[in-house]
């Protein structure tokens, strides 16, 4: 798929810079008249000791020989019929280019498309036994479209279900390979478990890249203003986000902690929350975002994957003392009040927009409030057990 999107580059350069060369290359090779009228003179001209004047020739010299007119004229004749029955040879070169550019995509389309289905179900098929053996309820592999591919789970302790989400590259768009020479991207694997109310207590726990800190706190609202603390116990290119540094050590034991290491290269983000803000429906929340490994690789994600099931039943386990709570509820009762004040401003912004646009202000806030739920909302497709 690179020589794809590297033969789409050449073929854009020799359709824009074809033409320009054609033509220079005729203009180069086209004589004009008075070059060949000079041509012809030169050739004609006869050395000095050869010229005879008409005063000194004897018509009784040339009898018995043809007339030299008469043939003079005849090739003259013949040169101009050939000159007028030339036609100037057709310039398929653009042509070429555009056939060469329609072969690309669709090839490049065709291997993309079945790249990624091979990639997905690989995937599946290295999960399948595991999810079986975990939940009651295990749905078939759903492609949503050449790039998106889910499915899910039911029928669990301590959970509603699970969900995976493998959001893979547009391989199959020649146009979004070419660009992946500029901006890199990833195949990532996400998957979403809705826990019992009963599961859990009451916290914000979040292992995630230093690189992708900022965007998340901006993101997401329950870790935008929990503390930050770095620790032994990850890679050092991974931070912690919680309101309570009493979970570190229950949540990262050795195990999970060993996997962490071995596998960073493929971890991207750890959520727990019970503040969730992913799925309206549900309060408590576990979010694992993995980075899917080479199709000959895949198997490297069954430790993570058990890591992942593990995690049900370790938050079950986990209690935090009353002194973390009370800190805790402290912390999220001024957070309340900050958001509170975040959206009064916001309000007050929307009155002053909606003046300018002429528009009811509630209307407006509700389209609002619409589309921040569509965004942060998504279905969850299991059925509860």
């Amino acid at each position: 798929m690179k020589w794809a999107s590297f033969l789409l580059l050449c073929s854009l350069l020799c359709a824009l810079l074809g033409p320009s060369f054609s033509q220079h290359t005729e203009e180069n090779f086209d004589l004009g008249e008075d070059d060949v009228e000079e041509e012809v003179q030169l050739h004609d001209t006869k050395p000095f000791h050869q010229q005879v004047t008409e005063s000194e020739i004897d018509d009784e010299d040339f009898e018995g020989f043809p007339e030299p007119t008469q043939k003079t004229e005849t090739a003259s004749e013949d040169q101009g019929n050939q000159t007028t029955t030339d036609v100037e040879p057709m310039n398929f070169f653009v042509e070429i280019i555009y056939a060469v550019f329609l072969a690309a995509y669709l090839f490049n389309y065709w291997q993309g498309k079945n790249y990624n289905q091979d990639l997905a179900n690989r995937w599946y098929e290295e999960v399948k036994a595991l999810l079986n053996d975990n939940f009651s309820n295990v749905y078939e592999l759903i492609k949503e479209s050449n790039y998106k591919f889910s499915t899910s789970t039911s029928g669990r302790i301590n959970c509603v279900g699970l969900q995976a989400v493998l959001d893979l590259k547009k391989r199959h768009d020649l146009f979004s390979s070419f660009a992946s020479f500029f901006v890199s991207s990833s195949d990532t694997l996400t998957i979403d478990i809705p826990l019992n109310e009963v599961t859990m207590d009451r916290f914000v726990f979040a292992i995630v890249r230093k690189k992708e800190e900022k965007q998340m706190k901006k993101d997401l609202l329950d870790l935008k203003y929990v503390g930050k603390h770095e620790s032994p116990l990850l890679p050092p290119n991974f931070v912690i986000l919680t309101d309570s540094d009493e979970l570190i050590d229950q949540i990262i034991h050795k195990e999970v902690e060993m996997t962490l290491k071995k596998y960073a290269h493929l971890v991207q983000s750890i959520h727990v929350s019970d503040l969730n803000p992913f799925y309206a429906k549900y309060h408590k929340v576990i979010r694992f975002v993995f980075l899917l490994p080479q199709l000959d690789e895949m198997s490297s994600l069954d430790t993570l994957m058990r890591m992942t099931i593990h995690f049900i039943d370790l938050l079950r386990r986990i209690r935090i003392s009353k002194q973390a709570k009370i800190k805790i509820d402290r912390d999220r009762t001024k957070i309340a009040q900050i958001t509170i004040k975040e959206k009064e401003k916001e309000r007050s912004e929307e009155k002053e927009e909606a003046k300018k646009k002429d528009v009811d202000p509630e209307v407006l806030r509700k389209r609002q409030e619409r589309k921040m739920m569509k965004k942060h909302s998504p279905k969850f497709k299991v059925i509860s057990a």
